[in-house]
């Protein structure tokens, strides 16, 4: 505007004493041809001038005194009417038609009367200020032309003090039926109450950098799900879905690891709608709930990208339905349990380049996980008993594919196997590839628990490509119970069935004394004799072979050793000194240790090499030697 009357100024002379012209503003010149022409210009100015004023209105001017009068005036002509500060009662349900572009000013307020609603349809535009108030069930409708709702709108104020749960729960509701994302600037908005579910393929949550502070819930309530996403729209409509529902936000149930609120931070899923998928978190992290994350049946093909979790765990319950499918974590931080662990208990999980520290995954359901490229350090549990990695499921399947373990120095022994499998998972189970373990405390002892020193344990299956180093303070442990080469291994047929014995002594399944079970294999050697158990099995050069067993010994004068040979396909001894471990306490024993106690040791197969021979020997120049061996694990891989 002020452009336009500047052009009008700079065509108009110095006025000289005359008549006013037609727009009672400016004396034109005296009369002749230079003065009435300036007349003309300067006339032909102001109507443009007047014409653009006429689609730009203010609230309040002569004949838009009201919105009604105002809206009456303006019929179908576009115009951006603006709202100046002050108050405009709606206490009829009213609608802004699309040709009215409305431009509110701070302290600009519509004040919507309880079950009326005004209707937007055509453009809107304010700044971060309230600019709707709502009586009891009085709301905002249309299809406003805006590129997102902002919750100051609605009165949010973002102090981190201020309760803004009511004015951002509103805005909510009122961007899903507007079809529109809400954006949120970087500030702290205090929610003290639950959010109302939220549908996702109708709006969008966009932060940046902004936290949504729901420490002020009630202490307890898991089923109270903090921020609940949800899609009514199947994967048919999947451009409604395919979008970024959720980014940019710390999303806080606690700001301490010490007062975790016993409540779900983020639920993914709804009972009903059977399309909630397709869409993505990104760059949120989500700590202190008991659930940081919780996923309910039909929610699939959901990924997360750059997030992190934090003081507390994520929950699936067993036997969802229509629930699971390709749900994918990339780039993500499960961090400081405090007490809580990730339960899988339904789905298909894709674990990609995530970090899993102090805060392990529990598989316990028809479950499929793969974890690649991720990291494990730590199990996160409260005491020394819990696993990195825990396969409690008959029907779960896992893969560890190229993924590091780290271990950190620790204050307690860590007393379990890092890993586990369910003793009945015996055809689906734990499959190992490129596993790289480093750095893994001297203290470590899960033969406390676990009865082995063991990177797995348990009964169930368990498949191994390749791991990367095997040792944990030096001494070697095997990898798992269900891949041993050998058969028997435990005795509990109660004979010596698979193993070939030799010597002059004897060779029996005893129940005397037993790690587990109820048999050991007995080795007693008289005066003069001794005797020796060995199984034979096939390896391949370059494979690595680990071998842990347990050992109860009373030696008067005489030995026991346990040895490891290998051989060619011409029956040829082709054995190098390479193994590493407890090799010193491994080939020859001269005294008693009548407590059961770990034997472990490491080598690889030597160049050559068809099959290995593992031997147990006991032998006694006076009294007698009597040696039990139980639970022996030999794998190769």
């Amino acid at each position: 505007m002020g452009w336009l009357i500047g052009w009008v100024l700079l065509m108009v002379p110095v006025a000289e004493a005359g008549v006013k012209t037609t727009n009672q503003f400016f004396y034109k010149p005296s009369l002749g041809a230079r003065g009435t022409g300036e007349m003309g210009q300067f006339d032909a100015g102001l109507d443009l001038v007047d014409a653009h004023l006429g689609r730009y209105k203010t609230l309040g001017d002569p004949g838009y005194e009201t919105l009604a009068a105002a809206l009456s005036t303006i019929g179908s002509t576009p115009v951006s009417l603006v709202i100046p500060a002050g108050t405009v009662n709606i206490t009829a349900n009213t609608t802004i038609p699309a040709n009215v572009h409305l431009v509110v000013q701070r302290g600009g307020m519509f004040n919507i009367a309880n079950g009326v609603t005004l209707t937007i349809n055509g453009a809107l535009t304010a700044g971060p200020y309230q600019i709707f108030a709502l009586s009891g069930t009085g709301t905002v409708g249309g299809s406003p032309l805006i590129a997102h709702a902002l919750p100051e709108w609605f009165g949010a104020v973002g102090d981190g003090v201020a309760n803004d749960y009511a004015a951002v729960d509103k805005c909510l509701t009122v961007a899903q039926t507007w079809l529109k994302p809400v954006k949120f600037r970087q500030a702290t908005y205090k929610l003290n109450t639950k959010l109302t579910p939220i549908d996702i393929s109708k709006t969008q949550l966009l932060g940046d950098g902004t936290t949504l502070d729901f420490s002020g819930l009630p202490a307890s309530g898991v089923d109270n799900y903090a921020l609940h996403l949800y899609s009514s729209a199947d994967y048919v409509n999947l451009l409604k879905n395919r979008k970024t529902a959720l980014q940019g936000f710390f999303i806080i149930g606690s700001y301490s690891a010490g007062s975790i609120k016993a409540h779900t931070g983020l639920c993914i899923g709804h009972a009903t709608y059977t399309g909630n998928s397709l869409f993505n978190i990104q760059n949120c992290t989500i700590q202190g709930f008991q659930y940081n994350i919780r996923l309910l049946q039909n929610a699939w093909l959901v990924a997360f990208y750059d997030c992190q979790v934090r003081w507390g765990g994520m929950y699936v319950a067993v036997g969802l339905s229509n629930m699971g499918a390709s749900l994918g974590f990339n780039n993500c931080a499960f961090l400081d349990g405090a007490g809580y662990y990730i339960s899988l208990g339904t789905g298909n999980y894709f674990f990609n380049k995530c970090a899993f520290d102090n805060n392990y995954p529990e598989i316990t359901g028809d479950v499929s996980a793969v974890f690649r490229d991720s990291h494990f350090e730590a199990s996160g549990s409260s005491s020394s008993s819990g696993y990195w990695l825990n396969l409690n499921s008959v029907n779960g399947y896992v893969l560890l594919d190229g993924c590091q373990i780290f271990g950190v120095t620790s204050a307690a022994s860590y007393n379990n196997a890092l890993f586990r499998v369910h003793n009945s998972n015996l055809f689906r189970g734990l499959h190992i590839r490129n596993l790289w373990i480093n750095n893994l405390w001297s203290n470590y002892t899960p033969e406390v628990n676990s009865g082995h020193r063991l990177l797995v344990e348990g009964l169930g299956r368990v498949t191994v490509d390749n791991v990367n180093t095997w040792w944990t303070g030096g001494a070697p442990f095997a990898i798992a119970q269900y891949p041993s080469r050998l058969y028997n291994r435990g005795f509990e047929t109660g004979n010596t069935n698979g193993w070939t014995t030799a010597g002059s002594g004897t060779v029996t399944a005893s129940t005397t004394q037993k790690k587990t079970g109820s048999y050991s294999l007995k080795l007693e050697a008289g005066a003069g004799k001794w005797c020796a158990a060995s199984q034979q099995f096939a390896v391949e050069p370059g494979q690595h072979l680990t071998i842990s067993l347990w050992e109860h010994r009373t030696i008067t004068t005489g030995s026991t050793s346990t040895s490891l040979t290998f051989y060619n396909d011409k029956g040829e001894n082709v054995t190098v000194d390479d193994v590493h471990g407890d090799q010193g306490n491994w080939t020859q024993r001269t005294n008693t240790d009548a407590t059961w106690h770990v034997l472990t040791l490491g080598a690889f197969v030597p160049k050559g090499a068809v099959k290995a021979k593992f031997e147990v020997y006991a032998d006694s120049s006076s009294g007698t030697t009597t040696v039990y061996i139980d639970d022996v694990i030999v794998n190769v891989y």
